[in-house]
Order: C-alpha cells, then sequence, then structure tokens
C-alpha cells in the first residue's frame, strides 16, 4: 500500500522511550495491572505495591522537582490501577452452572454454525433458569453448546428458545497435547456448556433474520453456487472466519505447514482488503482523491469486522488501519510502533480478557517483530534486480514476524514448521490474487457470466495454493515436533527474543546477538530432547479405555474399541508432544504384552475384566461404580467411576 501507508519508517520511530513511544509503557502498566489480578492478587496486596510506587515517586519528585518525567510514572500508576480493577469487574466472573444440572432455561442464539455435521456449535445467552427445586431467576450468561443438524438448520440467530438440558462448566480432558478449550472459551466469557437434540428446546419466539446474517448467508450462497464442495470450507474461513466446514485433513496440512494464519482472518486479509480497495478506487482519481479513497476503505473494513463478530486479531488490524491512516492523512504520522501500543492499550480498556487470547497475543507479537526487524532485515541483501529484492522482502517479512510469535507457537502448538519460510513465499504472492478474485466473485455473483468466468479462475487460484502447501506438508520433516514450554520457559524464551533483536538490530553487536540467537535455538533443541526421551505409559481420558507406551521412536497406542475418530484426534494431539511412528492395538481382539530393558507392560482379559499390569504392579480397569465391598486398592476408573486407585479424569502417567 504505497499511497496509503509510508514504509519509510524513521528508526528513532522505533526506539523505546518514553517521548518517542510512550503508549509502550502505558500498554506495559495496564498490563501489569491485568495480570496482577488474573493471578488473583489481593486487593490489599495490590494496595500495599500500589503504596510503595507512589512513595518512591514522590520521594523522587521532591529530590528532582525539575524533572517532567515524574508525572509521566503518575499516569503510569493510574493505568496499571484502571488495568487492575478493570479486569477485577470485567474479568474475573464465575459461572452460575459450577455443576452439571438439569435445567430449564430461555435462552437466545447469539451464534450458530449451519454446516450439515452430525453436531454444530453455537452460542446462546441464559435469560432466565429453572432449578430441580423450581427456583427460579434471571441471568445474561453466554454458553456454548452443541445441536443436532436438523436443530442446527431450524434454528437462527435471533430466536429466543425455552430449553431442557444439563448445562456444565466447561473443562479440558487433560491429556497430553489437546487443544485447551476451558482457557480458549474463557477469554471469550463463556464457562459453561450443553448438548442438545430437536426433543430437548422448543421455540418462544422468532426473530428476523439480520442484515449481517442476510449477508453472511449470501455470501455461504454464492460460494455453494459457484465452488466445487472440497473448497467451501476454505472459503468459508479465509472470507468468513468461519472454520467449522473444513476437513481435518486439510486444517493438517495448512497447520504443519506454517499457513494456519491464512485460514485465521488476521492482519494479512485486512491489510490485502486495504490495498487492494483503495488501489481500486484511486483507479478513479477524479471520483476518489486520496482521503475520500480511505475513508471509504476504513468504512469498507469496518463493516467487514462487525460481520465477523470482531474477532481480536481483526480488531487489531482494523483500529491500527484506521489509526495509521487517518495519522498519515493529517499530519503524516509515521510512528507505527506507537500506534501498535495505542491500539493495543484500547483493546485492553475495552476487554482486559483479550490479553489472554491466543489471536490477540500472536497478532501483535508478529506485528512487532515486523515494525522493529524488517527494515533492518532488508539490508542484509541490497539487490538491483526486482524479482530477487521482491523475493527478499517476502522473506524479511517473514524472518521478523516469526521471531517474536516462535514462543507462542511452541508454547500453544507443541510444533514448528521448518519450511515457514518456503510457505509463506508462496502465500504471500498467491494469496492476494486469491483473496482479490474471492472478493469479485462476491461483488459480481449476480451477473452470471461474469462470476461463471471469475468463479473458474478463483477455484483453480486456490488449488494451486492448497496443492502448494500439501506438497510442503509432505516434505520430509516439514514440522519438528515434541515441544511442550511451561510459562517460565515461555517468559524466558520472550526475553532471548528480545535480546537477539536488540544486539544485532538495534545496538549492532554481531557476536553478542548470535550468541543469544544460538542460545534460543540449543534451549529449544534441549528442550525437545528432553521431551522425546520421556519414557512413559499414558492412560487417556477416553470414554473407552486407552493407553500408550512411548519409548522416544514409537507410539504403541492400545484401545478397548475406541471410535476411530477419537483415536484419529487423541494421536494427533498426542502426536505433536511425543512424535514418533504410531502402532494402533484393539484390545477387544488380543492381549498385548510389552517387554523393554527394564519394564515389562502387559493388557489382558480375565473373567471379561480388563487388566493392566506394569512391572510388578496389577491394575483392573473399571467402567462402572464400585460396590462398598469391593477392595479397591488397585483399580482404574474412567472418568466417571470414583473411589478407585487412579482415576481417569485426566491423563495419568506411569514414568518408565
Amino acid at each position: 500500500m504505497p499511497e496509503l501507508i509510508d514504509d519509510k519508517t524513521n528508526s528513532e520511530h522505533l526506539k523505546f522511550s518514553m517521548s518517542t513511544t510512550p503508549f509502550a509503557f502505558v500498554f506495559i502498566a495496564i498490563l501489569s495491572g491485568i495480570i496482577a489480578a488474573r493471578i488473583d492478587l489481593q486487593v490489599s496486596t495490590w494496595s500495599s505495591i500500589s503504596f510503595v510506587f507512589l512513595a518512591i515517586g514522590f520521594t523522587s519528585h521532591f529530590l528532582a522537582f525539575k524533572n517532567n518525567s515524574h508525572y509521566f510514572l503518575y499516569f503510569l500508576f493510574l493505568y496499571a490501577q484502571l488495568g487492575y480493577f478493570n479486569t477485577q469487574v470485567k474479568g474475573i466472573k464465575h459461572s452460575s452452572f459450577s455443576s452439571a444440572k438439569y435445567l430449564k432455561t430461555n435462552c437466545e442464539i447469539i451464534e450458530i454454525k449451519q454446516n450439515g455435521s452430525k453436531w454444530n456449535k453455537g452460542i446462546a445467552i441464559v435469560k432466565k433458569i429453572k432449578t430441580k427445586n423450581n427456583k427460579q431467576f434471571s441471568l445474561h450468561e453466554k454458553i456454548l453448546f452443541y445441536t443436532d443438524s436438523a436443530s442446527s438448520l431450524d434454528l437462527r440467530e435471533g430466536d429466543l428458545i425455552f430449553l431442557n438440558s444439563e448445562i456444565q462448566p466447561i473443562s479440558n480432558k487433560g491429556n497430553p497435547g489437546e487443544f485447551n478449550a476451558q482457557h480458549y472459551w474463557k477469554t471469550k466469557e463463556i464457562r459453561a456448556i450443553t448438548f442438545f437434540t430437536a426433543l430437548d428446546y422448543k421455540i418462544i419466539s422468532r426473530s428476523q433474520l439480520k442484515f449481517k446474517r442476510k449477508i453472511k448467508r449470501n455470501i455461504i450462497n454464492v460460494f455453494h453456487k459457484w465452488l466445487p464442495k472440497e473448497q467451501l470450507g476454505i472459503s468459508k474461513a479465509l472470507f468468513l472466519g468461519d472454520k467449522s466446514s473444513l476437513e481435518q485433513e486439510t486444517r493438517n496440512a495448512y497447520s504443519a505447514a506454517g499457513a494456519m494464519h491464512l485460514l485465521a482472518i488476521s492482519g494479512l486479509h485486512i491489510g490485502l482488503f486495504v490495498w487492494i480497495i483503495f488501489s481500486l478506487l484511486r483507479l478513479l482519481p477524479r471520483l476518489f482523491n486520496r482521503k475520500a479513497a480511505l475513508l471509504i476503505t476504513l468504512v469498507f473494513v469496518w463493516n467487514y469486522a462487525y460481520l465477523i463478530d470482531f474477532p481480536p486479531s481483526v480488531l487489531r488490524s482494523v483500529l491500527m488501519f484506521s489509526i495509521l491512516g487517518i495519522g498519515h492523512a493529517i499530519r503524516g504520522d509515521k510512528n507505527q510502533l506507537n500506534i501498535l501500543f495505542f491500539s493495543a492499550t484500547l483493546l485492553l480498556i475495552y476487554d482486559p480478557l483479550y490479553a489472554e487470547d491466543i489471536g490477540f497475543q500472536l497478532s501483535y507479537s508478529a506485528i512487532i517483530g515486523i515494525i522493529l526487524c524488517y527494515k533492518p532485515i532488508t539490508k542484509w541483501l541490497l539487490t538491483k534486480n526486482r524479482i530477487i529484492k521482491f523475493l527478499w522482502n517476502i522473506s524479511a517479512l517473514c524472518i521478523s514476524a516469526q521471531l517474536f510469535t516462535l514462543p507462542l507457537c511452541l508454547f500453544y502448538f507443541h510444533q514448528f514448521p521448518n519450511y515457514f519460510l518456503i510457505t509463506n513465499l508462496g502465500v504471500v504472492i498467491m494469496s492476494g490474487t486469491v483473496v482479490g478474485l474471492g472478493l469479485l466473485l462476491i461483488a459480481l455473483s449476480k451477473i452470471t457470466l461474469i462470476a461463471m468466468i471469475i468463479a473458474q479462475i478463483y477455484s483453480f487460484s486456490l488449488s494451486v495454493l492448497t496443492g502448494y502447501i500439501q506438497k510442503i506438508e509432505g516434505l520430509p520433516a516439514s514440522v519438528a515436533k515434541g515441544f511442550n514450554l511451561n510459562p517460565r520457559e515461555l517468559i524466558i524464551m520472550f526475553i532471548i527474543c528480545f535480546a537477539v533483536y536488540l544486539f544485532i538490530f538495534r545496538l549492532r553487536k554481531l557476536l553478542l546477538g548470535c550468541f543469544f540467537l544460538c542460545l534460543l535455538f540449543s534451549s529449544i533443541c534441549v528442550k525437545r530432547i528432553q521431551q522425546i526421551k520421556h519414557k512413559h505409559l499414558v492412560l487417556f481420558n477416553t470414554n473407552k479405555f486407552s493407553c500408550a507406551y512411548y519409548d522416544s521412536k514409537n507410539i504403541f497406542f492400545f484401545h478397548d474399541h475406541l471410535n476411530p475418530k477419537k483415536i484419529e484426534k487423541l494421536l494427533i494431539d498426542y502426536e505433536k508432544v511425543y512424535p514418533g511412528r504410531i502402532i494402533v492395538s484393539d484390545l477387544e481382539t488380543s492381549n498385548y504384552k510389552l517387554l523393554s530393558t527394564a519394564h515389562v507392560i502387559e493388557l489382558k482379559r480375565k473373567n471379561n475384566k480388563l487388566m493392566l499390569n506394569v512391572d510388578d504392579e496389577r491394575f483392573t480397569v473399571e467402567y462402572n461404580q464400585l460396590k462398598n465391598n469391593i477392595d479397591t486398592t488397585k483399580t482404574i476408573g474412567l472418568p466417571w467411576v470414583e473411589n478407585v486407585t487412579i482415576r481417569l479424569d485426566k491423563a495419568y502417567f506411569f514414568n518408565l
């Protein structure tokens, strides 16, 4: 976007100082208050810390009364208080559904996916509750729900329904490598879940189809009309942020190749939309001058963000583009880093839970890396060849974004795409064409002949992009697995990343910078080696007994006739943390005995009971609640079985 945002940013604007980047310090102050509240720091303790901070400020103020920086420190103090108490008010909420109950509720549907799956996801707001004891009270709390395909087609946003179903807290299964659903939904202020079918609800009142919903439905209808079935899921993800229709194979390919950000609407998409629309409008300079084109572009992206319900990464991008564009139009403000922290500050004031959102963290980390490192990296290779320069600039963009997102990727996803540079070269080159053609298809879908031609080109371009990503995913060692960081290691890794930036790009001390770079990669390698050398037997939290023996190279997975889809999902998550060759065996057909140098593991049936022997320890697997007179000293119970030696309400490890 050469006309909209001047990327020749003066290096002085990138310095972390109070004069050039004040909002970096404001952001840190608010974030410190949010963290203090989220770790349950008591108000009395926080007040004591605040009092000490103020005392130091007042003392230094009287000792050096001519230094006006004290006033800035007082402002930081006030922002820290804002972060703390705003989080106390908005962030720390306890669910009304602390334990599973059969409840009669009045709910308003605010979001529902209609993709024809057996179970479809949605979000509702509980308005009224009637308990078993006939106690009735009102509230306003979001819940996650899953409903059958017939009900998902019958219900729509805004419907008020009477629901009779069990509502229970969202909880993780506690299996290795699984997605932290409890944390994810908590950042969206959702802490409870329910399942229901057509027999469990009655529609109280129908809503009129909202304008936003009509637009979404029209876009989906365009895709259904003009695109092959296998491209519907990717197209819905690209333009509506709806990944519910994506096949697992496609998800795995994009994730392993390091292109998952293409399917989650973020700054890349918003930047492309801004560039495409602004450039098209500027083709008619007599009708649209720069300011008019900018205004129309910003109106479009804000309406688009509203259409897809303002996810944090999109909100960050739209807000930042708006501030950059307006600031540049009015006074030529080019301090992108300060503007970035200003947008982050606004978002955290609006909702402190954004700080815990994965998309928010990844989005801001990537942009910080780009702003700080992109220009210096491009100067490493100076050439007049336009093609080489173009490819190098894209590579510099990818490297700078990856530097600060690396710790988060390892922490949340436990894997790293080794060919991320090659992947993103193709993604950046082809995504503009794909997104542009998709926008044209949506805009011109009513003109049959033109829409048909655009759809053919779009479909071909999308096939080329997906095929390219699948080719990379199929390369040897395309993804490195086996990373399992804890929060302390995540913070240390971020500190090392910042040290790499500081010594290489700011202080230009290449030797020290290379030392910290080697320290970063060696710590990652050491952590991974420790992880994959962890030999163990793990018992999983599943609805039928399952376990895995890991010996650093192989995963011997045993299950008691578990559903194949559940096996696939379980092993995909587990293999991210403990990579190896997978061997699956069904305990319903045979007995198994594993012998290693120091351990013996045996799984067999005896008197219709499943037995597990680990060296000298012998356990019986129980599916049902035990009677009081039964010896429970050596029993393994499924998640719902109580009073047993090992209860599998989370994964249980035997370290070998």
